[in-house]
């Protein structure tokens, strides 16, 4: 709702606020301010820690609807290279509509320089640049365009624009991290099931007369192999649809909710790959609600938020099931104890940081330990994984091998 005080000729927005007191008590109240942001900071001033800030219901629903838009197509290097030019140049007094085109010329994809063309006449225009990205269908996450907006209204978006650009760099160095762990066992999985595929349809057909000769007959291993060799010969066309079938089977189950649910479930039980995976989880929530946080989000909101981040269903469901939980009273640490997923890092550390009223810090600092940790699992499975799966893969190769050389030393003593 407006108010009818003006504030160097901008109206005065009046906010119903939640929070902590600094002794740890919970206050509500009402409180003037031209933005949330402004509204926010106000209160941190008054040694105040935001949970809620409602400014009325039509504003509220109209910001969700822009800014918790999912992209369906996003491509964080873009968004790195954008909002490090940005910040150097806004840094620097550079008009945003300007800074926007001079990123524009300077971006060597295509498809990013249209973009950032399009925004630059958008924002040339008079929309604020968070508007302008998220007009840009598939441009910027809901995280981003909340901190750019936070940015704006604060007159930090230099700051803003540096802090996200560095947390994505993280992220992205994190992700390559996991791949490059992944790398090798998937080639020597792919490798292991091509030698498998040559075998079973070109070596086991061209040595069953041979075999067939031998006094103890064929070994069930490679007669097992020659049947589904002649099965797949015979039916190839019916084992391409069915592939394709299976493909098609397993996206339809990743894409449900209730049985990625379970699957992701059964990843979380895995001894190694369920605690990488919290852990991963855990520096995303952490890292992006702790830097809202710092950048004058309410911590309702920022939650909001950060549910779309989470990647897997049980972390969402945690994110959600702790707004109404803070509204409440509950302290960040006491929203999330019925999830036991979350590290114990996490909870020490909310807790701390809720009873100083460092939360931001406190969740940047959480962000940390668990990605050290994540790093050092990540290096001990790129260890581990290799030589399993290769004495795995030699343990059967050799096996065959052996098969066959003892089947044919067996033919020859039967032949002399």
């Amino acid at each position: 709702m407006w108010n009818r005080h003006e504030a160097g000729g901008a109206f005065m927005k009046h906010f119903r606020y939640s929070a902590y007191r600094a002794d740890g008590k919970w206050q509500t109240g009402d409180i003037e301010a031209l933005s949330p942001e402004t509204a926010f900071a106000a209160l941190r001033a008054l040694g105040l820690t935001p949970i809620d800030l409602d400014e009325g219901r039509a504003a509220q629903s109209g910001q969700a609807e822009t800014s918790l838009r999912k992209p369906f197509f996003y491509d964080p290097q873009l968004i790195v290279r954008t909002m490090r030019m940005l910040a150097i140049l806004v840094s620097r007094q550079v008009p945003v509509p300007d800074a926007l085109a001079l990123t524009a010329d300077a971006e060597t994809s295509r498809a990013g320089r249209k973009q950032l063309q399009s925004m630059s006449r958008k924002v040339a225009e008079g929309r604020s640049l968070s508007a302008a990205m998220s007009e840009v269908y598939g441009f910027a996450s809901p995280y981003i365009l909340s901190m750019v907006s936070a940015g704006e209204n604060t007159a930090t978006l230099g700051t803003v624009l540096e802090r996200v650009a560095d947390q994505l760099d993280k992220d992205q160095e994190l992700k390559r991290k996991i791949k490059g762990a992944l790398a090798y066992p998937l080639i020597l999985i792919i490798a292991s099931i091509g030698m498998l595929i040559f075998i079973s349809l070109y070596m086991v057909p061209a040595l069953m007369p041979l075999l067939e000769q031998s006094r103890d007959g064929v070994p069930g291993v490679i007669g097992f192999m020659n049947d589904m060799s002649t099965f797949f010969g015979d039916n190839s066309l019916g084992v391409l649809l069915g592939l394709v079938g299976a493909v098609a089977g397993i996206v339809f189950v990743y894409k449900n909710p209730g049985t990625r649910g379970v699957l992701e479930e059964l990843w979380f039980r895995l001894p190694v790959i369920g605690t990488m995976l919290a852990s991963s989880e855990t520096v995303r929530f952490c890292s992006s609600l702790g830097l809202m946080l710092s950048n004058h989000v309410a911590l309702v909101r920022a939650l909001d938020i950060s549910r779309e981040v989470a990647r897997t269903s049980y972390f969402r469901k945690a994110i959600e099931s702790a707004a109404p939980a803070l509204k409440e009273g509950q302290s960040l640490n006491q929203a999330f104890a019925p999830y036991g997923r979350f590290p114990k890092t996490f909870n020490a550390l909310a807790r701390a940081g809720s009873e100083t009223r460092a939360l931001p810090a406190a969740l940047g600092q959480i962000a940390d330990v668990q990605r050290a940790i994540l790093e050092k699992q990540i290096e001990t499975a790129v260890k581990l994984l290799p030589p399993v799966l290769t004495l795995l893969v030699g343990g059967f190769v050799g096996t065959f091998v052996l098969i066959i050389v003892d089947t044919i030393m067996s033919l020859n003593d039967a032949i002399y």
